[in-house]
C-alpha cells in the first residue's frame, strides 16, 4: 500500500485506546489534518441534501428554531410540506459561512440548530474521509466496530435543543468551523448535581479530536459563534444483530429462483387450482408438491446463499463498517496503457466463492470468473506502484487485456484506483 498523509497521528490513536477508550471523555489538542472535513466539503453535503429535498427523497435533516421548535425532512408525510429546502445551499453558495450568516437572519432561526444524520450518503468526499479515519483508528486498535454511522451538527443555539442526553455509542467529534463546548457527567445524577466536580467540559475547535464513551450524559454549548461539527459514532457488540441481517438478505436474494418458480405456470393450471388435473388422478397434487418442495431444497442448497453472504462480509471489511457504501460513478473508459495506482487508504480484500472471484472495494463487491490470475492482478494493484492494464493482463496468460482494462474500469468507480500523471508506459511483452 502507497504513503499516504494520515488525517490523524497513530500514536494518539493508542494513546485513545489504551488509555481512555470506554473510560471517560479526552480532548486531544490539534491532532488534526487540516485536510479533515472541510467547510467546502460541509456545504457540498449540505447542497446534496437540498437537491435530495427537491426531488422529493427524505433526508434525515432537523432544524430547531430559537424556540426548540423542530421541523424534520425524515418521513414522507412530512419531508413535502417541511419547507427545509429552501433554507438549505443553493448552487451559487460558495461559502459555508456566508449561507449560515444568511441563514440566521431568517425569522426565528436568529438562534438555530440543525443536525443531519448519515453525511456519508450524500457526498462521496465525506464517505472516503470517513473511512480513511476509520481506517487508521482500526489499525491501532483491538476494538473492531460493528456498526459505524455519522451525523453533522451545526448551529448557534445556547445549549443542544434536546438537553442533556445520552448516546449508546462511542463518539468522535471534529470540528470543521467555530467551537464548543461540550460537557460531560459520568450520571443522570451527576448533572443534576450542584457538585461542579462531577462535570468535566471542553472546548473543542478545528483540529481537535474529542472522545467520549456510550456510558457518559452530555451537552453542548454555544460560545456565541455559529459551529460545525462532523461526528462518526461507534456502535460495540452488534455482530449478531448485523449478522442476522446479512443472512436474511442473502436468503432473500437465494429466495429469487423459488419466487420464480413457484410463480411458474406450470405450477398451477388455468384456472388457478391449487393442483394441475389434467386427469391425473386425485391424490397427484401431493406428488406434484413434493417434487417441487424438492427444488426448492436445492436451492437453498446450491451455492447463492454462501455467495451472499461473503459478499456481504467482504462488502463490510472494505468499507471499515460503514453502513452505507460510497455511491459508484461513471467515468471515461480505462486506457490499456494509461499508468494507475491504488487510493490511499483503499483495502481490497478478496476471495474465492462458489466457483467466483470476489473482490471488494469500498463496499462494493467485483465479482469475476475465478481464474488464478486475478490473485497476482490483486497483488500488483496492491503493492502501491503504477500499473497499466497491459501490465496487468501480461500477469498471467488467463485474463486479456479486454478484461483487465473492465476490471480496472470497476475499481475506478468504486474509488479505488486513481490515474497517474507524468508515468511514461514501458512496453509490455505478451
Amino acid at each position: 500500500m502507497n504513503t499516504h498523509e494520515n488525517l490523524v497521528e497513530p500514536q494518539v490513536w493508542r494513546q485513545l485506546v489504551k488509555e481512555h477508550w470506554g473510560k471517560a471523555p479526552v480532548l486531544f489538542k490539534a491532532v488534526c489534518s487540516p485536510k479533515l472535513f472541510s467547510q467546502t466539503s460541509v456545504l457540498e453535503v449540505l447542497r446534496a441534501a437540498r437537491q435530495k429535498l427537491e426531488q422529493g427523497n427524505s433526508v434525515n435533516l432537523s432544524l430547531y428554531n430559537k424556540n426548540n421548535i423542530c421541523r424534520n425532512a425524515i418521513s414522507h408525510s412530512v419531508r413535502a410540506n417541511c419547507g427545509l429546502a429552501p433554507l438549505l445551499p443553493k448552487p451559487g453558495d460558495v461559502a459555508l459561512q456566508e449561507f449560515l450568516a444568511g441563514l440566521s437572519t431568517n425569522e426565528g432561526l436568529e438562534s438555530f440548530a440543525l443536525f443531519l444524520d448519515r453525511p456519508n450518503q450524500l457526498h462521496t468526499k465525506t464517505w472516503l474521509t470517513m473511512r480513511a479515519l476509520l481506517t487508521e483508528f482500526q489499525r491501532e486498535s483491538e476494538h473492531q466496530s460493528q456498526a459505524v454511522g455519522a451525523d453533522i451538527f451545526i448551529g448557534n443555539y445556547k445549549a443542544t435543543p434536546f438537553g442533556v442526553h445520552k448516546d449508546n455509542l462511542h463518539n468522535f467529534m471534529f470540528m470543521s468551523l467555530g467551537r464548543r463546548i461540550m460537557h460531560f457527567w459520568p450520571d443522570r445524577e451527576g448533572e443534576k448535581s450542584a457538585d461542579e466536580s462531577r462535570k468535566v467540559s471542553f472546548e473543542v475547535e478545528p483540529g481537535d479530536l474529542l472522545y467520549w464513551p456510550p456510558e457518559y450524559w452530555h451537552v453542548g454549548e454555544s460560545t456565541g459563534e455559529t459551529a460545525v461539527s462532523m461526528n462518526i459514532d461507534i456502535w460495540e457488540n452488534t455482530s449478531s444483530q448485523w449478522s442476522k441481517k446479512s443472512v436474511i438478505d442473502a436468503l432473500s436474494a437465494s429466495a429469487d429462483p423459488i419466487t420464480e418458480l413457484l410463480a411458474n405456470r406450470s405450477l398451477l393450471n388455468k384456472g388457478g387450482n391449487e393442483y394441475p388435473r389434467n386427469g391425473d388422478e386425485p391424490n397427484q397434487g401431493a406428488h406434484y408438491l413434493q417434487r417441487i418442495a424438492k427444488k426448492v431444497v436445492a436451492a437453498l442448497d446450491g451455492p447463492m446463499l454462501e455467495l451472499s453472504l461473503s459478499k456481504a462480509w467482504l462488502a463490510r471489511i472494505s468499507s471499515a463498517a460503514m453502513d452505507v457504501a460510497v455511491p459508484r460513478r461513471t467515468f471515461a473508459g480505462i486506457s490499456p496503457g494509461e499508468h494507475y495506482q491504488i487510493c490511499d487508504c483503499t483495502s481490497l480484500p478478496s476471495l474465492s466463492c462458489s466457483g467466483k472471484y470476489l473482490l471488494a472495494c469500498n463496499g462494493h463487491v467485483i465479482t469475476k470468473p475465478d481464474l488464478t490470475g486475478w490473485d497476482k492482478i490483486r497483488a500488483t494493484i496492491c503493492s502501491g506502484e503504477p500499473f497499466t492494464a497491459n501490465q496487468l493482463a501480461a500477469t498471467d496468460g488467463s485474463i486479456s487485456t479486454t478484461d483487465a482494462c473492465d476490471f480496472l474500469q470497476e475499481l475506478y468507480e468504486c474509488c479505488g484506483i486513481r490515474p497517474v500523471a507524468g508515468v511514461i508506459c514501458s512496453p509490455v511483452s505478451q
